[in-house]
């Protein structure tokens, strides 16, 4: 996804090492992992396509519009993506997104639960820490399924997710 942001550039900054030193630093400490309903969790900054002219102040601090591509995880009814159980609880399965999961954060922006009425349809039940259908497969933490959000709600900067899993 492609965004376009105003940065603010100090005078100390506005050298030939402007685009490496700076403004890309100033755009990951400002926009990674960041969430927010609009562009949903930003995973990293991906590329700087485009800085406008630097606009100089009396002071000497810049301004500029810098057009950069994100990587995100944007959260949306019917998405069908990669998830990492992280607890299993017999009313349920709690998840995260395969590529947020491997950031191991200490509060999850999109957690994901797939609860015990969606895994009922897929005629699996809880045994043992884990979900199974009886036959040949097995659901457990740290495992990694596909699911489909069924339902999202926003608030307080973090996704909750509703999902079913694909199997």
């Amino acid at each position: 996804m492609k965004l376009t942001k105003k940065i603010f550039i100090e005078p100390k900054y506005l050298d030939k090492n402007i685009l490496q030193n700076h403004i890309f630093k100033k755009l990951k400490t400002q926009y990674k992992h960041s969430c927010n309903k609009k562009y949903g969790f930003i995973l990293d900054i991906a590329q700087i396509h485009e800085i406008s002219d630097i606009i100089l102040n009396d002071k000497g601090y810049g301004t500029t519009n810098v057009c950069f591509t994100i990587n995100n995880i944007k959260p949306e009814p019917k998405l069908k993506l990669n998830a990492v159980i992280i607890s299993i609880h017999c009313h349920g399965i709690m998840a995260l997104p395969q590529d947020m999961a491997e950031l191991k954060m200490q509060k999850p922006s999109i957690p994901i639960w797939i609860g015990v009425s969606e895994l009922t349809k897929c005629k699996l039940t809880y045994k043992s820490n884990a979900y199974t259908d009886g036959k040949n497969k097995t659901i457990s933490k740290g495992d990694i399924v596909s699911v489909t959000l069924l339902n999202i709600i926003y608030r307080q900067n973090m996704f909750s997710c509703l999902a079913t899993i694909n199997i």
